[in-house]
């Protein structure tokens, strides 16, 4: 609770998310992966600022990237 800010309340919400990714094998029991993933979130949250309820539409819409190396055994 700084500058007049108290609680935080978010809703549930319900999104999509879409992922590509691929597998190249390297050797018999060595993989490279990689992957590309969105993911849409879409929320609203309630604060309260010096006792006044402040409503706001939160949007959070991260595109993820990962490289991996897997060994298979």
């Amino acid at each position: 609770e700084g500058k007049g800010f108290s609680g935080l309340d978010m809703q549930d919400s319900i999104g999509l998310a879409a992922q590509v990714g691929v597998d190249y094998m390297l050797t018999d029991t060595l993989m490279l992966n990689a992957q590309v993933r969105y993911i849409d979130i879409e929320s609203k949250a309630t604060t309260y600022l010096n006792d006044s309820k402040v409503t706001v539409d939160v949007d959070v819409n991260p595109w993820v990237y990962m490289v991996a190396l897997g060994y298979k055994f």
